[in-house]
């Protein structure tokens, strides 16, 4: 049949445990993890459909070993490095099997910010875009040997300390440079400038393309009832309530008394990147979405 659904987010946004709840929720269909992802078949070589990735301690590869061996095939001969995708016919060549495959494909990416719209348009699919509080996506971006050292940690968000492995984490630096050259953005004075632009500009245009801005910390206190509000904005129940309790509020909401310098630092630094008009128009529709369920605005506000 076609593409169906597309759940798209930044690094590090709860996007992985919503694929799984998405692979348990659609027995029927064929889920797949990270399409766009540049190691794919290096990953599916090594893990198969039954070993679990280390980082997340989930299987994510089981759906490609569902479809016909012919599409694989042809994914692999099409498959390149789409870690900065700004043209949408590279994406549509390479998903095109996908699109003619038999069944329904739902599919989880952190990849196609800048291409959701057209992709959108030609496969005329659904579009989820999940966002998570800058502050908690950073805290996350780092190795948690970091995280949990107070010193270690500011030092690395208010320095260049460390600069060239925090870059090489999450495809951080290449996507920064990527969109250095696009956009005309100035040199980032420490770590967080970097991440700031990043986060800002990605989630900015996958938001103006989806049909659902997926809350994370919504659905981390509304669970079944955010569910139900999502699947009713999607017109089909792609999310089944028995699997709701597999977002972890416990690992999600960590280090909080960080938040507010954290989020202080972010508006900061989206003025300096140049990003600040960007930040402020997420913030709104997010602040929107957060006084609608009753939440605090905590996790976004200084």
């Amino acid at each position: 049949m076609t593409i169906e659904l597309i759940l798209n987010s930044y690094y590090r946004s709860g996007s992985t445990v919503l694929f799984k709840m998405l692979e348990l929720s659609n027995p029927d269909k064929i889920v797949l993890c990270e399409p766009l992802h540049p190691d794919l078949f290096t990953l599916l070589d090594k893990y198969g459909p039954d070993r679990e990735d280390p980082l997340h301690r989930m299987k994510l590869w089981a759906g490609y070993f569902k479809l016909p061996r012919s599409v694989l095939i042809e994914l692999r001969e099409r498959h390149m490095n789409f870690t900065a995708c700004f043209d949408a016919e590279p994406v549509l060549r390479y998903l095109e099997p996908l699109h003619k495959h038999e069944k329904c494909v739902l599919m989880k990416t952190t990849r196609m910010h800048f291409v959701l719209g057209e992709v959108k348009k030609k496969l005329g699919c659904k579009v989820i875009h999940v966002v998570r509080s800058p502050a908690l996506v950073w805290m996350d971006h780092l190795h948690i040997s970091i995280v949990n050292d107070e010193e270690a940690f500011w030092r690395v968000t208010l320095t260049r300390h460390l600069y060239g492995a925090v870059g090489a984490s999450f495809y951080l630096g290449p996507m920064f440079k990527a969109l250095q050259e696009r956009y005309g953005l100035p040199e980032p004075r420490d770590n967080f400038d970097r991440f700031t632009a990043c986060w800002v500009i990605s989630n900015y245009h996958a938001m103006q393309s989806a049909d659902v801005v997926m809350v994370y910390e919504i659905l981390l206190y509304r669970r079944e009832k955010y569910l139900d509000y999502i699947n009713a904005k999607l017109g089909r129940e792609y999310f089944r309530k028995e699997h709701v309790h597999l977002p972890n509020e416990q690992l999600a909401l960590h280090h909080l008394h960080r938040v507010p310098m954290l989020m202080k630092l972010f508006e900061e630094s989206a003025e300096y990147m140049g990003v600040l008009n960007m930040w402020f128009d997420i913030e709104k529709r997010i602040e929107d979405e957060l006084r609608r369920w009753e939440i605090r605005e905590l996790y976004y506000r200084p």
